[in-house]
């Protein structure tokens, strides 16, 4: 089954994202190799830490996961902190249709979750 995202596991994640750099880490090592790029499909996105900071660098961002409680987090925040440049869907990857119109495609996390 994996992992399945609950408020217990919601509240933990965003308590402990609040004190670490590491998504910030990822987009900054990343940004060099993404100079012409503009969208950016983050798979698996979670609770959205990574699409949150691709979208303060500027592009816009895509979220997808398959956990409505994750994207109704995501959604939230992106509410919470007035993000027009990200939106988040609860659909799994193989159901994307537009995936090669995304100059860049993250999956971080994701692959210890397929059977």
């Amino acid at each position: 089954m994996g992992f399945v995202w609950t408020q217990r596991n919601i509240k933990w994640f965003l308590t402990a994202e609040k004190t670490t750099y590491f998504y910030k880490k990822i987009v900054t090592k990343v940004l060099p190799y993404m100079r012409e790029a503009k969208t950016v499909l983050d798979v698996g996105c979670g609770l959205g830490p990574l699409a949150i900071e691709f979208a303060g660098k500027g592009f816009d961002v895509t979220g997808i996961d398959t956990s409505e409680p994750a994207i109704s987090m995501v959604k939230e925040r992106i509410r919470e902190e007035r993000l027009y440049s990200v939106r988040a869907e609860n659909i799994a990857f193989e159901k994307i249709t537009d995936v090669f119109e995304f100059d860049v495609t993250c999956i971080c996390y994701v692959m210890s979750l397929v059977e």
